[in-house]
């Protein structure tokens, strides 16, 4: 987490203060105008706005007084305004103004309060690197060997010494200890890890068998995930690369919805220097173009907007069911319960009060982003191989062909691999045995290929990837190279180790081809592959570019 935003708050509380004579100009200017006629609704209304604005970003650049007085105002015109504003009103309100002006300008010039700096997050390793600490030389081999499987390097640290030394030389991607580990609790053993400079790396505690209380236990001392003995192979490593994932993420995306344009702006520096991409909508009638062409992964509304409020904006969004599972902060000066009430049947996953904390507003956008990451993964995810599944992956697969096609020229490939006589293997050596040979194809994927290729196991045996900007001829040549470091492998069995082979068919895009097209041909060429022997890769030559629509896998 950077501590960017001290530095760029104290820009952007200068500049609020600079622009405070305007705003309360345009707040003077309406209560000249609701004195001639203090029945004009209009009038009353933009007061209100007015008043409500400076209540909801007031606090946020440090002037807590002037965030109450605006809060007191906009309570008076909800009473009093209804009817036309009494004399009495029209008087407090006035001495509202005059406070807020002498607030400002005492403070203007001045250097802001110090804000509070975050805690710094260690900046996770590129290496998938897992560092085991367990007394137990077995279930040690055994976590190796999922490691091993999963795509990941294991590190093993012999006592709780060697383990805080190798922490401090450098922090590996996740640590798996266990909850007796050389006489110290798997709980010290966590708590002493998050005391060290930087000490954010994910932890798994290993537990004993069927212990709630030591599970409990180590996630109060900050553990990220807790398990019991014996282990959940598949769930354990699913775990793993979960926590791999989250380290090695793409920035989020967050749209701000919010016309206040000194509260947008710190929303704005808060959440980039959290590491998230940041679009403000200030005009509501561009939200829907904004969520389509933006795709964000959480949107922040405000509910006081210009001609429509935050709450229909959040109820148009949960129409879509793809927009089901998008989590929707609210971010507004309405603290009442019933405004919290609202913001829940709207659909809102949290509900953050004007003016927020720098570190509050960040902190729950954050945390509703990984929970939404998550879930994603676990509905996207293949269980078994860590890689997309069936669905993501063709709905994968349709997003990037209409972006190439809105943007066509760069190389696209599309591979479809299968594995050889993978019936023969779970009949010989059983179903597990054929599991991990698909863990293992799908850890080398993973290790491999690009962060951005788009890679899915499509049921049983068959695998799909997307390379993106590669020719046909290097999709070939690296596939080639898969073939040959993933036939050298050894799998285990009662008597000895066996090898696999796959077959793959690669189709380039051109344009005017559809996408059953497309998929057609690579897998024309998959077959090609297996009539040719098997354990070979084959380049599709052209296909027809006519919109086709075959029968689906």
């Amino acid at each position: 987490m950077s501590t960017s935003w001290i530095s760029s708050l104290r820009e952007l509380r200068a500049e609020y203060l600079r622009r405070s004579p305007e705003r309360l100009a345009e707040i003077e200017e309406l209560l000249a105008r609701a004195a001639k006629d203090p029945a004009h609704q209009e009038t009353l209304d933009a007061l209100r706005l007015k008043f409500h604005s400076i209540a909801g970003t007031a606090g946020t650049f440090g002037f807590p007084e002037a965030t109450e007085l605006g809060r007191a105002a906009e309570a008076l015109l909800e009473e009093q305004g209804a009817h036309g504003l009494p004399a009495d009103g029209l008087a407090a309100l006035a001495k509202i103004s005059s406070r807020m002006r002498t607030l400002f300008e005492a403070a203007s010039g001045d250097e802001p309060g110090a804000t509070p700096a975050p805690d710094p997050a260690a900046a996770p390793s590129r290496l998938p690197r897992v560092l085991v600490a367990d007394d137990d030389p077995v279930f040690r081999a055994s976590v190796e060997r999922l490691l091993a499987f999963g795509g990941m390097e294991s590190v093993h640290a012999p006592t709780p010494e060697a383990l805080f030394d190798a922490c401090r030389a450098r922090l590996p991607d996740v640590l798996v200890v266990g909850a007796r580990f050389g006489g110290a609790e798997g709980s010290a053993i966590v708590a002493g890890l998050r005391a060290l400079p930087g000490g954010e790396a994910p932890v798994v505690v290993v537990a004993g068998e069927k212990s709630f209380a030591g599970r409990v236990e180590a996630l109060h001392a900050g553990a990220d995930a807790a398990v019991d003995r014996p282990l959940d192979e598949q769930g354990f490593v699913r775990r793993l690369t979960q926590l791999l994932e989250r380290g090695r993420a793409e920035p989020s995306r967050v749209l701000s919805v919010e016309d206040d344009p000194d509260q947008a702006e710190f929303v704005r520096v808060v959440l980039e220097s959290g590491g998230h991409v940041v679009k403000v909508c200030r005009d509501p009638g561009r939200f829907e173009a904004d969520v389509i062409a933006f795709r964000p992964d959480l949107v922040l509304l405000d509910v006081n907007l210009p001609g429509v409020s935050g709450y229909d904006l959040a109820r148009f969004l949960r129409q879509n069911e793809a927009h089901a599972a998008l989590p929707v902060v609210f971010l507004t000066g309405e603290g009442r319960e019933d405004a919290r009430i609202r913001s829940v049947r709207a659909g809102g996953d949290d509900h953050l009060v004007k003016p927020v904390a720098p570190g509050l507003l960040l902190s729950t956008v954050t945390a509703r982003l990984e929970r939404a990451r998550t879930l994603r993964a676990l509905l996207s995810r293949d269980g078994l191989t860590g890689l997309t599944n069936h669905t993501a992956f063709l709905e994968g697969l349709r997003t990037v062909w209409k972006r190439n096609d809105r943007s066509p020229g760069r190389g696209l490939a599309l591979v479809s691999l299968d594995l050889d006589s993978f019936k023969s293997v779970n009949d010989r050596y059983g179903h597990p045995t054929g599991d991990r040979v698909l863990a293992g194809l799908g850890a080398l994927l993973r290790r491999r290929l690009r962060g951005t290729d788009l890679v899915g196991r499509l049921g049983g045996e068959e695998f799909g990837i997307v390379l993106e900007d590669l020719r046909g001829d290097e999709a070939v040549t690296l596939l080639n190279r898969l073939l040959d470091e993933f036939s050298k492998i050894g799998f285990a069995a009662d008597d000895g180790a066996f090898r696999v082979t796959f077959s793959a068919g690669i189709s380039c895009l051109v344009p005017g081809m559809s996408v059953e097209a497309w998929r057609s041909n690579a897998d024309e060429a998959l077959y090609a592959a297996k009539r040719a022997g098997r354990s070979r890769v084959v380049l599709a030559g052209p296909a027809p570019v006519a919109d086709e629509h075959r029968p689906g896998r």
